[in-house]
């Protein structure tokens, strides 16, 4: 048996419980370290870091485009990341690409999706360099009031599965399951600067949030109780089986990505002041609405039983 000292021991737990740290479910970190272009590659001619923000493109000119990409690979997560672009002529306009991959022919172009920037683009999903189309064309009145041009905004990407949604400044602008099966649900992450525009196109505070990779069309997937769109589903369940029950928390959730998503809960609720549990089952469908599927009460258990 190979024995250790105290400091080598020491020294070997730190590094495990970094790394544990680093890899952890739901453990935000950043792709942008705010100073070099570490972890990313693309062409040095046209991205830069300026002023704790990746700046591609001149506004002198831009004749083609140019993507600047992550050297990883990505599944199921949520990028988060805020955006600038101003420009003087031409076609102005960027995007962040994912679940993407570089072309051979011609090497500078990318294929994938892109969360669209620029003027009556901002917010809309498009499928780069395959479908070339609006898979999802935002609410331009709703993008108006919400976006400023010229200025900051934030940008969440939200992958899980087949289903992508875009949230710009805080609403959700696009909504999206994908049916194709020979489309890869997994890819790089890129940031764009257009062609043919008098342009720049600024990205800063990029950071993403893994999820494992077990979500699957067709199954259910545990996911946290506090997750805001669970929490919705089930306030929701209790008030459509029965106005006169009050919702008191959820025990368990399971998620299953079909045409919208099925929430499959465990709930608690107060029936005249006494404690009892349901399974219930709502969906959600692609239109935001919601639907009570099914309702059983669990009679004789526990309300804590759960809790642990």
């Amino acid at each position: 048996m190979t024995s250790f000292s105290r400091p080598t021991l020491r020294l070997a737990l730190l590094i495990l419980a970094t790394l544990t740290t680093i890899y952890a479910e739901g453990a935000e970190v950043p792709l942008f370290d705010g100073k070099t272009l570490d972890g990313w590659e693309g062409n040095r001619a046209v991205w830069r870091v300026e002023a704790g923000a990746i700046a591609g493109g001149s506004m002198n000119g831009n004749p083609r485009n140019e993507f600047l990409a992550t050297t990883n690979r990505y599944r199921n997560f949520i990028l988060r990341l805020e955006y600038r672009i101003v420009g003087s002529e031409g076609f102005v306009n960027g995007g962040v690409q994912f679940h993407s991959v570089r072309l051979a022919d011609p090497e500078f172009e990318m294929s994938g999706y892109q969360a669209d920037i620029g003027p009556d683009r901002s917010g809309n999903l498009y499928d780069e360099s395959r479908r070339r189309k609006a898979l999802v064309q935002a609410d331009k009145v709703l993008v108006a009031q919400i976006e400023k041009p010229g200025d900051w905004n934030r940008y969440e990407i939200r992958c899980d599965g087949p289903r992508i949604r875009l949230t710009l400044n805080d609403r959700l602008v696009a909504d999206y399951l994908e049916k194709d099966p020979a489309i890869p649900l997994e890819g790089l992450i890129a940031l764009q600067i257009h062609g043919n525009n008098k342009a720049v196109a600024a990205y800063r505070n990029i950071s993403i949030d893994i999820s494992p990779d077990t979500v699957r069309p067709g199954g259910f997937t545990a996911i946290p109780r506090h997750d805001e769109e669970a929490l919705a589903a089930a306030k929701f369940a209790v008030t459509a089986h029965d106005p006169k029950l009050k919702f008191e928390g959820i025990e368990k959730v399971e998620r299953q990505i079909v045409a919208g998503t099925n929430y499959r809960l465990t709930l608690k609720v107060s029936d005249n002041g006494k404690e009892r549990r349901a399974n219930a089952v709502v969906w959600r469908k692609l239109d935001g609405q919601n639907a009570l599927t099914s309702w059983m009460w669990l009679e004789g258990a526990s309300a804590k039983e759960g809790e642990k």
